[in-house]
């Protein structure tokens, strides 16, 4: 991908790259629909921003569950669909009161995308991405 996200030793974080496609991929998507939706519905008038928010957190949390379903439910074999140790350092650092929760939150009913996970970024920035 164009993006490389690499942690402390540099070496290639799998869980931030993984992050960074899914809310590249939301993003877009995201926005075809609100532009599909402005054209059709509303006569050209665009979403609010409160609108746009709500629906791309809607998404995104869409998004977790059905990655914890996956990681969580066994596939043909006995094996889940879904590595649960990639979901975990996935959505790390993202997650509403992340530290009130188990360290495998994977079968917790509750767990939602917070809304400072992305106005505070927790990892560093550098030029190659996120450390």
């Amino acid at each position: 991908g164009l993006a490389e996200f690499r942690n402390e030793s540099e070496k290639i974080d799998h869980g931030a790259q993984r992050l960074y496609r899914i809310l590249m991929s939301e993003s877009a998507y995201s926005i075809w629909l609100l532009r599909n939706d402005r054209v059709i519905n509303r006569d050209g008038e665009p979403a609010t921003k409160e609108e746009i928010t709500n629906k791309w957190k809607f998404a995104v949390n869409q998004r977790l569950q059905m990655d914890k379903l996956l990681a969580n439910g066994p596939r043909k074999g006995k094996h889940p669909a879904l590595a649960p140790k990639l979901v975990l350092v996935t959505w790390s650092n993202t997650l509403d009161d992340e530290k009130s929760l188990p360290a495998d939150w994977l079968k917790e009913p509750r767990v939602l995308v917070g809304s400072r996970a992305f106005q505070t970024p927790t990892r560093r920035q550098n030029s190659r991405g996120i450390e």
